[in-house]
Formats: C-alpha cells, sequence, structure tokens
C-alpha cells in the first residue's frame, strides 16, 4: 500500500495562540485552577474555560475555538473526568484532528486513580496523583516543548508506559485511532494537506480518483488522487467542517458543520447545491442511505435527522441521546448510531 500526502514537501509549522488547553471537569475546579494559575505564573499562555468564555458566548464554539488555538491539551483525568460531554467533546476533537501527535500533542494527567478512559489507554499519562514537584516540573516541560522528533518522544516517555511505535496506519472504519489496525511505515515524512486547519473528515470517491477532506478552516477540499493536486475548494460553511461524505454515485459531497449546517455540493462543478438547517447544535457526522436518497446527520443537539437529498426537507428526527451523537454508520438495511 502507498500512503499518498498533498501539498508540500515538509508539514508545515503551526503557529499558536496558547501553550496549553486544561480539560477538566468542573467539579476538579479546586485542583485545576491553581494548576492553571501556577502554570501562568511559569509563563505559559494558558486556555481555561473559566478565564475564556463570557456569559453571552457560544460555549461550544469557544471551546472549539479554544482547541484550534492552542498547542497543548492537558486532559486532566479524574473520576469525574468522563461523566462530563465538554471533557469527552476535547478530548475527542484532539484525537479525531491530529491522532499521531504531530503538532498539538495532548498530555493525559492522573488527578486521582479513577480508572482511564479506554480510548486513551494507550497513550502515556503523567502520574499526579500526590501532586509532587516533580511531577509537575516534568508537566511544565512537556508543556514547553518545540514539536521535533526529539522532544516528542519525550513527551511520551513521561510514565512507564512503553512507547507505541511511531508508524502510518490505514483508516479504521470506526474513526477510532485507538482501534485502528497497524500496519508497517510507508512514509518517512507527513505533508501538508493545504488546509488552513486541522484536517477532520476524509472520504474518497467511488471510482477512487479523488479525495474528499473537510477542515477547522471552514473548507471542503477536492484532490486529484494520482497528482496531488487540489482541484477544487468549497466555501460557504462559516465553522468547522467536521463531516464530509458522497453519495453512492460520486456525483455529490455532503459536508457536516459547526455552524450547524449540512451542505450538499455538485463534485462536477463544486456549486452548494443545498443547505440544510433543523440542528440547533454542531453537526459532528453525516451518512448517506445506500441508494442515495437521504442524509443523515447526527449533531451536539443530541439528535439524529435524516433529510430527503432531493428536496433538503427533513423527514424524521431521532431523539433519545443523552450527549452527542458524535458518528454515524450504515449496513444495507440498519443505520448505526454511536456518540
Amino acid at each position: 500500500m502507498q500512503c499518498l500526502t498533498f501539498g508540500g514537501d515538509e508539514q508545515i509549522p503551526r503557529k499558536f495562540e496558547y501553550d496549553v488547553f486544561l480539560s477538566h471537569s468542573h467539579k476538579d475546579v479546586s485542583i485545576v485552577h491553581p494548576l492553571a494559575e501556577r502554570l501562568r505564573g511559569d509563563g505559559l499562555k494558558v486556555w481555561l474555560d473559566d478565564w475564556e468564555i463570557e456569559p453571552s458566548d457560544s460555549i461550544p464554539q469557544m471551546i472549539g475555538d479554544g482547541l484550534e488555538r492552542s498547542r497543548v491539551l492537558l486532559m486532566l483525568l479524574s473520576e469525574n473526568f468522563d461523566k462530563s460531554d465538554w471533557t469527552k467533546y476535547e478530548s475527542g476533537t484532539f484525537l479525531f484532528s491530529d491522532p499521531q501527535n504531530k503538532q498539538q500533542r495532548f498530555i493525559p494527567v492522573q488527578l486521582d486513580d479513577a480508572e482511564v478512559p479506554f480510548r486513551i489507554r494507550h497513550f502515556a499519562r503523567l502520574e499526579w496523583q500526590d501532586r509532587s514537584e516533580a511531577a509537575y516540573q516534568k508537566m511544565l516541560s512537556a508543556c514547553r516543548l518545540d514539536s521535533s522528533d526529539t522532544d516528542r518522544k519525550s513527551v511520551r516517555a513521561l510514565s512507564e508506559k512503553k512507547e507505541l511505535p511511531t508508524i502510518i496506519n490505514e483508516t479504521s472504519q470506526t474513526g477510532d485511532p485507538g482501534r485502528a489496525a497497524f500496519h508497517p511505515p510507508v512514509l518517512k515524512k507527513i505533508r501538508s494537506l493545504g488546509h488552513a486547519g486541522s484536517v477532520n473528515s476524509v472520504a474518497l470517491t467511488p471510482d477512487g480518483s479523488s479525495v474528499i477532506s473537510g477542515a477547522c478552516d471552514n473548507t471542503v477540499r477536492v484532490w486529484n488522487l494520482s497528482s496531488g493536486e487540489c482541484t477544487a475548494t468549497l466555501e460557504g460553511h462559516t465553522g468547522f467542517v467536521r463531516s464530509v461524505a458522497l453519495t453512492p454515485d460520486g456525483r455529490s459531497i455532503v459536508s457536516g458543520s459547526d455552524d450547524g449546517t449540512v451542505r450538499v455540493w455538485d463534485l462536477s462543478s463544486g456549486e452548494c447545491t443545498a443547505t440544510l438547517e433543523g440542528h440547533s447544535g454542531y453537526v459532528m457526522s453525516v451518512a448517506l442511505t445506500p441508494d442515495g436518497t437521504s442524509v443523515v446527520s447526527g449533531s451536539s443537539d443530541n439528535a439524529v435527522r435524516v433529510w430527503a437529498l432531493s428536496s433538503g426537507e427533513c423527514t424524521a428526527t431521532l431523539e433519545g441521546h443523552s450527549g452527542y451523537v458524535m458518528s454515524l454508520g450504515r449496513t444495507d438495511i440498519h443505520l448505526a448510531v454511536c456518540r
């Protein structure tokens, strides 16, 4: 298998407004706020929700912007951490946007002895149950590192956990980087896709000739798979593009965005042929029915919606989840929903 990457010879270093984003449960503020103050006192630019989000702000939009503008995510794990939809969203965004930790590193930090969530068990983590000075200094050093290979190895060595091999692997159909099957290395260099923000989703046309990508620069791009050239940039979304999919005939692209809309694009012309509105939150995932007649979307409003592709009408709203609908999948008969 050959891995193709588009847009340049080297990965373009990114500049971040914040050094560190603190992802935490609000039940742990007695620990988190003093930590934030100390990190800031030691010269780091810290993103903390209580410091950045004003009463009139959109919380999901502010969190999404903060994640995109932060170089390191400190995932402050406790018995309360995975009980919060916000912490699941924050950690999930980092994992999905940068699963190889090439630039936006995340560092799991254990505040107590609670069980570590399955999705991050294979990552090295920093033990800080005893609030020791030595562990804090390791945390501070990790947050100050640049993006060199040597420094990334230092971050992964923060715990005694065995380091995973750095390799490129095929995409897992589940979208879960923790469950993707490992394969032998096929490239030594990673190239930039050319997007101005993290790439959240990719899809292949049915004939295998083109790649579609959606990113945090609010655009959808079309790439020629053989030449690696970007053949179209589809603009119109006003929020991060979280998910892209193609109709079975390969003629139309469907995209879901943080602006709360689903857009349908004509692949040949690049024109937006429909904007589907109805969700009250981010659109996290989109899928097509096997016959190509309906679009299905999952959102941070906890709902799944079904849309008629021909008319753009919402034909069904599926409610029942108590958290974000992060993923959709289908078989020839059934629709699968994950959150």
